[in-house]
């Protein structure tokens, strides 16, 4: 599964921006002194901020300074959306403030994220930005997303969403493939409620394991890939691992999962891994093992052993999984 950076400009034709999204970062305490500002409710904007941080951070929307004054954080399906604007914000989601076409806002999507030390924490999987550039009626949507992984942060998504809760983090927002919408800094974000989802049961496949940074993960799925070429791969993953209709590979959604892929003769040639806690990269080092590893019939056991390092992640496999077999 690739790792993909989207970075979209979409050009919408309308007249008023009522989105109210948001990440961001500026540099710590002081607001931009050289904002614009074309209205007085913009002014007023600028001086009141939800969550209590009163001089905000300084960015830049298409060359054009503002400053992010309000920011609230609410959960959403085990994922945290802190939206940062311009102009005052709460937890309603709703506002009499007409929209000006000096408004910015923007959002920071954060999820779950396996940290090299081996601790679950948080990172940044997408971030999107709204503004209108000067003397234009359309509005603008800019956008960068990681379908796998993302950039760990240092706060706790679930503490800072909480419902009340007021606390100062480090926002740092970069959007779109020109890095469009701009700012950093620390700020204090308002909490709008936490509903975290039930945990979901560790569904075991044989008793196999893989260990990455030190957390062990069950696994849950495994899949051996015949390809046309004669490579073959195998397929780990913490969730279901299934095979592509009509194709010669295999697909999952798992919070981690690992590839390894051996070339006609058998030997290994490639190990990668990724997941929604983990950025999609290759392995320095090629010790991983799966024995036997040429797949037959619809299903088949192997027995894993072996280590690997990827991209700052000790990888290790163990036990047995009883794999189905794709062709």
């Amino acid at each position: 599964m690739k790792q993909h950076l989207l970075g979209i400009a979409l050009v919408v034709a309308c007249g008023k921006s009522e989105q109210k999204s948001a990440p961001v970062a500026g540099e710590k305490g002081s607001a931009a002194s050289e904002q614009k500002s074309g209205s007085a409710a913009v002014v007023a904007a600028d001086a009141a901020t939800a969550g209590g941080a009163a001089a905000g951070i300084p960015g830049k929307a298409n060359g054009v300074a503002f400053t992010f004054t309000s920011a609230i954080a609410r959960m959403d399906e085990g994922e945290v959306s802190i939206e940062l604007a311009n102009y005052p914000q709460d937890c309603s989601g709703s506002s009499t403030r007409p929209s000006a076409n000096t408004d910015v806002d923007a959002r920071l999507r954060i999820g779950p994220v396996l940290h090299e030390d081996g601790s679950l924490g948080w990172g940044v999987r997408g971030q999107y930005a709204h503004y209108m550039k000067p003397g234009e009626t359309s509005t603008h949507n800019v956008q960068s997303e990681l379908e796998d992984g993302g950039t760990p942060v240092s706060f706790d998504g679930a503490a800072i969403s909480a419902a009340g809760a007021k606390t100062q983090i480090p926002i740092d927002l970069a959007a779109g493939s020109d890095s469009a919408v701009t700012a950093k800094g620390s700020m204090t974000v308002l909490g709008c409620g936490v509903k975290l989802p039930a945990p979901k049961p560790d569904p075991q496949l044989g008793d196999g394991v893989m260990t990455i940074a030190g957390k062990a993960l069950p696994i849950a799925g495994a899949a051996f890939a015949i390809k046309k070429d004669g490579t073959h791969t195998l397929q780990l993953g913490t969730q279901v691992v299934k095979c592509v209709e009509g194709s010669d590979s295999s697909t999952t959604r798992s919070d981690v999962y690992v590839t390894l892929t051996w070339d006609k003769a058998g030997k290994l040639v490639d190990v990668t891994r990724g997941g929604h806690w983990l950025s999609f990269a290759q392995s320095s080092e090629l010790a991983l093992t799966a024995t036997p590893n040429r797949p037959s019939g619809a299903k088949m056991k192997t027995a894993l052993g072996g280590t690997a390092r990827s991209a700052g992640y000790t990888i290790a496999l163990a036990g047995k999984v009883d794999a189905i077999v794709c062709k």
